[in-house]
Formats: C-alpha cells, structure tokens, sequence
C-alpha cells in the first residue's frame, strides 16, 4: 500500500530515520512501537531504499502474526524461512515441504530474488551447509549443449532429486528414452528435456496433468533439490569415521552406505560436514535484517540452549548416540556475533534503546478509540477539520470507501471520494486539498469490504500530525475478520 509508505515522511523521525539506513549508519534502535506499527516501518524501510529485508523474531505465532500485517502492505507475499524439524528417532520416509521452503528461500537469496523474508530465531541457529557447497554444482542446461543422458541422471542424483516412475511433484525426475521430466524447486512447472544422442535438442516446461508444452526454454539453471547434498564417494570415510567413535552404530552405517543417509544426517552430522553455516551466510551484505524485540528473542535463544543441554544430558544419561545435529546448534553468542556486523534495526515496543547512537523513540499506545461508536468516529472527524487538518480516511475497497464518504455527508461533514489511490498522484493531492472537508479513499478495488456500521468503522491504524489526520478504518484490512475486537493505533508527537 503505496499510500500509507507516502503518509510517513511527513514525520520528521521517519525521514532521519531512513537518512541513517541509506548512509549505512547501523544499528539502529526504534522503539515504542506497536506490532502493526513496526510492520508499517518495515514495508515502509523496504520502499524507500528498495533493500532486502530479513525480519527475525521470536516464535512462529509471532512470525505469523507480522506476515498477516505484511500481507495488507505488499502485494508480493512475504517469504518465510522455516526451522527444521531435528529427527531423534529411526524413520522410514520425511516429510519435504520445511525442505522445500528452506531451499527455495536459499535459491531466491542465490538469484537475489528476495524482497522480504521472515524467519524466528530458532531457524536462524540451525546449522546447515555452506554456501559453495549447496550451490557448487547448479546445473546449467542450454539447447545444443553436449551432454549425455547417463551424465544428467548423474547430476541429477547428485542434485538429490529422487526418480520416480512419474514426475508430480518438486525434487523428482524421470526418464522415458531420450527424454528426461523433472521437476526444479524454483518453477511452477516441470521441465522435458529431450536429446538427440548426446546432444540436447529442446528444453521446455510442461503440465503435470496434460504432459502439454507450456513455454520452450533456451536455457535453464537445475537448482538442488536436497539441502544436505552428499556424493556416494564421499560416504565411505563418512561411514568409516561413524564406525572408529561408534563401533556399535553396524545397522545405521549400512543404511547410510544405501543411500538412506538423510534419516541419519542429524544423528551423525558432524561427521558429514566439517564446514557449517546458517541463513546469515546466504543474505546479501546490503539486506537490512531487523530484530523484532531483541529482548524476547535473547530469551527464547538462552531457552532453545537449555533445553538443548537436557537432550543431550538426557542421551548421554542412557548411553545413547546424541545427535549431533543439536550439538552442533549455534549459540546466542555465535549469532550474535555475526549480527553485530550486519545492518541491524531493532525494534522494541517500549521505550528502550539498544543501539548507542541512532535511536528513534516513538510515542505510540492502543486504544479502541473510538469505542464502537460513529459518533466518536464523526466527532473526531469534525474536530481535526475545526484545527484545519487534512482528514484522510482509507476505507478498505471503493464500496466501503464511498460508503464512509456518504454517511459523513449524512452526518452534515463535507466529504470527497477519491477512487485513485495509487501512487504520488493521491499524496500531491492531499497536499492541495482544501481543509474543510474529509477524504475518503480505497485501499483496494472491489466490493468485498461489506458495509461500514457500528464497530466495523473503528480504526487499526490512526496517525496524527500538525497538519494531517489519518485513519484507516478496520475492515480495510483483508486478513482480519470484521468480528473481531479492533484496537487504534494512536501516534503521538509525529512531528517530533
């Protein structure tokens, strides 16, 4: 919502603000801020210098909570960086959707595809492999390109796509004579590639359903579709280096001599890799990572440490094979220290400051302003418009938009609908708009907002300065039910 990201700058913090991130004057402390709020800042940081963001917080329920509110701003949906689930028991098959995710997000990263991406703290101190080593063998494949069928069933494997009798989903391949179908990670469509002799003649996407051609390629790039990637020449010594500090470990090390070696990754991790990295590693130098409350975030990792310390106390109490996957977890003090030399922006609901120097504190507290009542709604309408204000009111879609232009007529305030939201058109004409009267504007097109009565026209977001009153009213937002109970956020001393 391009509107909204155009209503900060009148706020003098918010342009010193965004002064520090684009003279790379980190870290940066803002605080006082609500959790919709920090989302606006967000978005809003991402528009104005059209950065990579990677936003940390402290548990999934909050991480769902920011993509919802991330949702209403961007029109690309979010990415999210899952953590993964540490297997402590024998399993037949693993579920790849977490595998899937993560690889996508370490691809798009690869490409520099990312805009925003939310992960929990969790995630970010997994291990997993270095950079080099997940993408050291991408595979290029281009028409006319000499090579043989037998040596991209190869890379393939080594890839970790799994060959099956036909392709359905990411991550498998299978070969009809000339032809080989597999599915990348990083397209909606999987890819037929035929050869004449060693030679490849086409490449193109195709329907799973239909087997139809869709698009034909020139070339395309053949991303992993495993995150642990290990060659069959590297699992002897593996197995090997197992067998000298686990003598008793027969039945595990035959597995892993037939390929089932990503049952076994977690148990025996450090054997398989010597180098470790985490998400840290793939994000570009110039994303902007903020830490959304540093404060919970130390707490839930000291907790993720101590009960990583049980696990393992717990193993080694009934002489069993601690996995060393959990050994191997990253501590506070390890992504900390990797933190301290990225582009960090903290975000803090109360007035605390952690960076030294460029701290923002922000005024800002929840009310349900306007208490279900349109009386309370018209009467604060009508007294910025009496302190010759600007009253610009988005309404959610141009029904409900209309709709609130109407009823303020109704109730004797001057209102104009404006449909056109978009761009620096609607601000230039705020800045020009007589100040007797309210501006009601959509924030989307359609007719799916329902009708404003009652509670539904109480505000999720109010923004004041000396010459502008913002609201935006609640069933705007399209991620939130119009039952449920709204709080306002009220932003004091903007033009501090």
């Amino acid at each position: 919502m391009e509107a909204l990201a155009k209503i900060l700058p009148k706020m003098k913090k918010f342009n010193d603000y965004i002064t520090d991130v684009k003279k790379d004057n980190f870290p940066i402390s803002l605080s006082g801020l609500s959790d919709s709020q920090k989302v606006h800042f967000i978005y809003s940081t991402r528009f104005y210098t059209e950065r990579p963001i990677l936003i940390v917080t402290y548990n999934d329920i909050q991480l769902k909570k920011l993509r919802e509110d991330l949702k209403f701003f961007e029109d690309e949906e979010s990415l999210v960086f899952p953590k993964r689930e540490v297997v402590y028991y024998d399993i037949d098959t693993m579920n790849k959707d977490v595998t899937m995710d993560r690889l996508s997000i370490y691809t798009k990263l690869y490409n520099s595809e990312s805009n925003i991406i939310l992960t929990t703290i969790e995630a970010l101190m997994q291990k997993t492999v270095p950079k080099n080593k997940l993408f050291g063998k991408v595979l290029q494949l281009e028409s006319g390109k000499e090579i043989s069928l037998d040596d991209l069933k190869e890379n393939l494997n080594v890839l970790g796509y799994e060959r099956t009798d036909m392709v359905e989903g990411r991550g498998q391949y299978t070969v009809r004579g000339g032809i080989i179908d597999f599915f990348p990670l990083t397209t909606n469509n999987p890819v037929r590639v035929e050869f004449w002799g060693d030679e490849i003649d086409s490449i193109r996407f195709f329907d799973v359903e239909s087997q139809r051609t869709i698009e034909s390629l020139k070339d395309i790039s053949v991303f992993p579709a495993e995150e642990f990637l290990i060659e069959q020449s590297e699992l002897d010594a593996i197995c090997n280096n197992i067998l000298k500090e686990y003598p008793n470990a027969i039945d595990d090390v035959e597995a892993i001599k037939n390929g089932k070696y990503l049952m076994k990754i977690d148990k025996y991790f450090k054997f398989f890799y010597s180098e470790t990295s985490n998400l840290l590693d793939y994000v570009s130098k110039n994303t902007i990572i903020f830490l959304d409350e540093p404060s919970r975030i130390l707490s839930k990792a000291q907790a993720l440490e101590y009960e990583n310390k049980e696990i393992i106390e717990q193993y080694l109490e009934k002489n069993k094979i601690v996995p060393s996957y959990t050994e191997a977890m990253s501590n506070w003090g390890d992504i900390n220290f990797e933190l301290e030399k990225k582009n960090i922006i903290n975000l803090e609901r109360t007035n605390t400051m952690h960076a030294k120097r460029n701290g923002y504190s922000f005024n800002c507290r929840e009310v349900n302003f306007f208490r279900g009542s349109m009386d309370i709604f018209v009467q604060e309408v009508q007294d910025a418009i009496h302190d010759e204000k600007i009253v610009f009111i988005l309404g959610g879609t141009v029904s409900k938009a209309r709709g609130l232009a109407t009823m303020l007529l109704e109730h004797g305030v001057s209102a104009t609908f404006i449909e056109d939201t978009n761009g620096d058109e609607l601000m230039n004409y705020l800045n020009q708009a007589p100040i007797d009267r309210a501006y009601c504007a959509p924030i989307r097109s359609g007719n799916d907002a329902g009708n404003c009565s009652g509670t539904q026209c109480a505000p999720i977001c109010r923004y004041e300065t000396e010459t502008m009153l913002t609201i935006v009213a609640a069933n705007s937002v399209r991620h939130i039910p119009e039952s449920s109970s709204f709080q306002a956020i009220y932003l004091r001393d903007l033009n501090m």
